[in-house]
């Protein structure tokens, strides 16, 4: 969450707060008074306006999912692919062999896959960039897929895992489902056993 807050413009607006602070505490000067009561809104309002409109990695991800689930019922691959890294793996699945299938599944006919729904999303455990490691995060959710290739009444269980791309952004690296309610692991059988 602190992350919000080292923007340059943030970080420089604290920077004038101190400087403004020593400059009235040593004059008790009126003019750096209200300067510091200017600059001090000013910080205020732009730290609740980053606490407000700025997206967590929790966030995030949820939130590509979602965008991931109606790119599928839009059959919009693009749409799917753009929140998925590059060094994503599924077994023996690349990002390119996954595309590869989804392609096939998506234009298959009748659909074989129509739509995905997803619900139900845990707490994301998020562990941030440190040195030349990228962020990883996972967030658990319940996924059911509908089409002619999908398993009828059944959902799953999906842990998803995440990691920061270069660009900033969460990105889909890998993920794992699970039988409910028995919380069985499963593989999907349209894709190569691992």
């Amino acid at each position: 969450m602190w992350s919000r807050f080292t923007s340059p413009g943030v970080l420089a607006l604290a920077v004038v707060l101190i400087v403004l602070l020593v400059i009235w505490l040593r004059s008790r000067d009126i003019r750096a008074a209200i300067g510091l009561g200017v600059a001090f809104l000013l910080f205020m309002f732009i730290c609740i306006f980053l606490m407000i409109k700025s997206e967590t990695p929790e966030e995030q991800m949820k939130r590509k999912i979602e965008e991931m689930a109606a790119a599928v019922k839009a059959q919009n691959l693009d749409g799917i692919f753009l929140h998925i890294s590059n060094d994503f793996h599924y077994g023996p699945l690349d990002k390119p062999g996954l595309r590869g299938h989804a392609d096939r599944v998506l234009n298959s006919n009748p659909r074989g896959l129509e739509s995905i729904e997803v619900w139900d999303f845990e707490k994301a455990e998020v562990s941030l960039p440190k040195g030349e490691e990228k962020g990883k995060g996972k967030i658990a959710f319940k996924v059911k897929p509908k089409g002619a290739e999908a398993p009828g009444d059944m959902y799953f269980r999906c842990i998803a895992t995440f990691i920061l791309d270069h660009d900033n952004q969460w990105r889909l690296a890998g993920f794992e489902l699970f039988t409910q309610p028995n919380n069985q692991p499963v593989q999907i059988p349209q894709l190569p056993a691992f």
